[in-house]
């Protein structure tokens, strides 16, 4: 995929218009094999994400959604809020760190009720835990697990600023 950005918003509104209610790129122009005028751009990729070939160079869907809605390419990563790699309805894209990004990658741990919490049963606890870059901040033990979950729940917000 390419990683270069000569591709500029002129030219990307030129080709493609962009609905940002449901994240669905069309042809404004015909272009070669089944991509006609009105027809959905791109297709999905190997690993899930929307990818668009533009003057023979790829591009992922999302990133084209930034130079598209603000004119500029995003800065950061561009994280899908609910984990859905083709929905790239403009509310589902934020441009963040690579920290925030990976921390909305993860999933709960096999067999926890809820993403940052387990069930010590040694201690007959819940344990809420948080990493930032590495480095733990919060690591704590509850008696239930609504303490943990919201506990947990305003250190990923404070560290974090939500995902």
């Amino acid at each position: 995929m390419s990683t270069t950005t000569s591709l500029t918003r002129e030219r990307l509104l030129a080709l493609l218009s962009y609905a940002p209610r449901t994240g669905v790129f069309r042809w404004r122009v015909a272009r070669r094999g089944p991509a006609v005028v009105g027809s959905i751009a791109g297709c999905i990729g190997s690993i899930g994400y929307r990818v668009i070939s533009i003057d023979d160079k790829i591009y992922l869907a999302h990133r084209l959604a930034f130079l598209y809605m603000t004119g500029c390419w995003p800065q950061q990563d561009v994280d899908h809020r609910n984990r859905k790699r083709h929905d790239n309805r403009w509310s589902n894209l934020r441009d963040v760190s690579r920290s925030v990004n990976i921390c909305n990658m993860k999933g709960p741990m096999q067999g926890a009720p809820f993403r940052g919490v387990s069930w010590l049963p040694s201690r007959g606890k819940y344990n809420a835990r948080l990493t930032l870059r590495g480095s733990r901040m919060l690591d704590a033990n509850f008696d239930t697990l609504d303490e943990a979950i919201a506990t947990r729940e305003q250190a990923r917000e404070f560290w974090h600023g939500g995902y």
